[in-house]
């Protein structure tokens, strides 16, 4: 150093990264992991010394707080396993209304046509997710198939769910009126109403309800028994314990229920209850109402000639 001169030390900006890495062996080929990683980086851009520390200690704030997820990079934080006519979309339109939840939406998996898995499982995650880095998406059991090669991890359920939602928190969505359920979805397979939103008209209606048939609504409830049946054996191979949430919960105490679901997620409860009153309307109606007094009719004559 000079006489009577002062160096000038280069402090470097501010910056706080958070790695979260797993890595598990996926595939039968020796040498390929599957990663599931997520970094987040944070750098203040202040031109000042004492800014640039106030950016870092909010960063710093909300990284403890849980409102910088882990989930930046791109990974999924959480899977809504359910199966259809649960009441999933009333549960995705709360969620993305937080705003910290991500924007779930139904992944859609069987129907990818030419689009590599990978790549449009990543793409997927990226609508989903929120400025805070949380991602979420719905899945139905049905959908998980992938018909990969002999040998590809991806032709059983778990491997799908291994390879592309390795260590995500799992919210189970269930119906316990499986009757109701069922005539649900026998009228939304028939008409393509899906869902029904006030003074909204729906462009993708294809037809009319159907006509009764009970023996096809039947085989609906025992599809839809095996789709639950699916997901819980999972969960028990697996051992993991899935946050479950029940549809007639959902539509009698839904800001609550929304609430319960924030916290199991890692994000701040109290969102759930600025959310607006939801979009959606019930398409239950007195048609199901009279479709259901018939078929419990044929069980309790089909009961009483055995």
């Amino acid at each position: 150093m000079l006489e009577g001169k002062q160096t000038r030390r280069v402090k470097p900006k501010f910056f706080v990264t958070l790695t979260e890495m797993r890595c598990r062996s996926l595939l039968s080929s020796p040498g390929i992991l599957v990663c599931r990683f997520a970094i987040a980086t944070h750098e203040s851009r202040g031109t000042g010394r004492n800014a640039r520390l106030a950016r870092g200690k909010h960063q710093l704030r909300s990284l403890r707080a849980g409102l910088v997820s882990t989930s930046k990079a791109g990974a999924c934080s959480y899977v809504i396993a359910t199966s259809p006519r649960s009441g999933s979309n009333l549960l995705c339109e709360a969620l993305a209304q937080t705003g910290i939840a991500g924007k779930p939406a139904e992944l859609g998996m069987k129907f990818r046509g030419n689009v590599p898995h990978d790549e449009y499982v990543r793409a997927r995650v990226r609508d989903c997710t929120t400025d805070n880095g949380v991602s979420g998406v719905k899945l139905f059991w049905g959908q998980l198939r992938l018909r990969g090669p002999e040998g590809d991890p991806t032709r059983n359920i778990d491997g799908v769910l291994e390879r592309f939602f390795l260590g995500v928190k799992y919210i189970q969505l269930v119906r316990r009126d499986r009757r109701g359920q069922a005539i649900s979805l026998y009228r939304a397979l028939a008409s393509n109403e899906w869902r029904r939103i006030s003074g909204v008209v729906n462009p993708l209606i294809t037809g009319p309800d159907p006509k009764f048939d009970g023996c096809a609504i039947r085989h609906l409830e025992d599809r839809l028994g095996r789709q639950e049946a699916g997901w819980c054996e999972f969960f028990r191979r697996q051992r993991i314990t899935p946050h479950v949430l029940e549809y007639e919960s959902l539509i009698n105490r839904r800001s609550e229920e929304v609430a319960r679901v924030l916290g199991f997620i890692g994000q701040d409860p109290a969102a759930a209850f600025a959310i607006p009153e939801p979009r959606l309307l019930r398409q239950a109606d007195s048609k199901t109402a009279e479709w259901r007094r018939l078929m419990d009719a044929e069980d309790a004559l089909a009961t009483g000639s055995k």
